[in-house]
């Protein structure tokens, strides 16, 4: 406002060596300028000046941080976009297409959305990259061992061999004409794992097509960026260690440019199992609920799918075995373990911050 100011000022003077005459344009011209000035100022202040749209996605808490015009009905138009997206591919809901290709196991192709394809490679492309520790179709195994219920329980070798018969990423046929059907009558698909990587996608996308400026989504565990922060900075999150069911510990910030991250091991995915706390994971491969001491598992990456199912990945192998498909990808990653270190991928080395002294941080060997 002090720049207004001064303009009013030189323009006033100049108009006192000026006759009455010549005065009123003049006028007319500082009232222009003092006008287009002000609706600058206006305009960088409504840039600069955060919208909060917080609301259920995926039964999960989800909030949006945007900034620029129109930030109030473009919050809006993204949370009809992925309830659309969750009546598309949640195998819950009646008639969504992950129900029908379940429904129709074993006997019909199936022509699914556009998004539902392109979400289905991404998982399978995953699946098969992992050597099937991630798999779209292992869901029945976490039903089988109680996880999800929070009552965990070894199930009986016979029937846990029975179940991984059905378990396979390669009974998912997609044609030429991407139509979809499940080979084995007994595989169910679930893309529950990644559809909060899908629904930050599906975000991003309309922000880029909209009059935002910045902006992030965040659902649960799961965060899409766009733009940098208002101010020219990179983005700041922060690392957590969940040491229980309850309690939350941060002990890292990481800045972030762009992109997806997606956590796992946060409060919601721990359940009790043998009187120790231990992720709600399952090798997809084995059956079996991974021997690691990871807490939990932060994947940085261009793409909110491919981050979740990395994620998932990345918490069964662990860091060492995990480099492999993490220089497939162009991922970076932090994994927390019980020895309270925070082993990242050598590109986040500048970019994090310790909070806690108590954690040390750990290069992956990536060579």
């Amino acid at each position: 406002m002090n720049s207004v100011i001064g303009v009013f000022k030189k323009i006033k003077e100049k108009a006192k060596n000026y006759n009455s005459k010549n005065y009123v344009p003049w006028l007319f011209l500082l009232i222009i300028v003092i006008a287009a000035i002000v609706g600058i100022f206006i305009a960088m202040e409504q840039n600069n000046k955060s919208y909060v749209h917080s609301s259920i996605m995926f039964g999960t808490q989800a909030r949006q941080t945007l900034f620029g015009e129109k930030s109030n009905s473009t919050a809006t138009k993204v949370q009809s976009a992925i309830t659309e997206l969750e009546e598309t591919i949640s195998y819950e809901i009646d008639g969504s297409d992950i129900a029908r290709l379940n429904f129709n196991a074993g006997e019909k192709w199936i022509k699914p959305k556009e998004e539902t394809i392109i979400i289905l490679r991404k998982a399978v492309d995953v699946a098969k990259h992992s050597g099937r520790v991630y798999d779209p179709t292992s869901s029945n195994l976490h039903k089988l061992w109680g996880i999800d219920s929070g009552k965990v329980q070894e199930p009986e070798r016979k029937e846990l061999d029975d179940l991984l018969k059905t378990v396979d990423y390669r009974n998912i046929l997609i044609d030429e004409n991407d139509r979809v059907k499940l080979e084995n009558s007994e595989t169910t698909v679930s893309l529950s794992s990644v559809a909060k990587g899908a629904a930050c996608e599906k975000a991003v996308e309309i922000y880029k097509n909209s009059r935002i400026n910045h902006g992030f989504i965040s659902i649960g565990n799961v965060l899409g960026f766009y733009g940098h922060k208002p101010d020219g900075t990179p983005w700041q999150i922060t690392i957590e260690d969940f040491i229980n069911h309850l309690e939350s510990n941060p002990v890292a910030s990481l800045k972030l440019e762009r992109d997806f991250v997606a956590t796992f091991g946060s409060n919601n995915e721990k359940v009790e199992y043998n009187n120790r706390i231990i992720n709600k994971i399952i090798n997809a491969k084995t059956g079996m609920i991974p021997e690691n001491n990871i807490s939990s598992v932060t994947i940085i990456h261009s793409d909110g799918v491919i981050a979740c199912a990395l994620a998932q990945v990345c918490a069964v192998l662990g860091p060492e075995k995990s480099v492999e498909i993490l220089k497939y990808y162009g991922a970076e990653s932090v994994f927390i373990d019980s020895e309270k270190k925070l082993i990242i991928t050598p590109n986040l080395e500048h970019n994090i911050v310790i909070l806690n002294p108590e954690y040390k941080i750990k290069l992956i060997d990536v060579s």
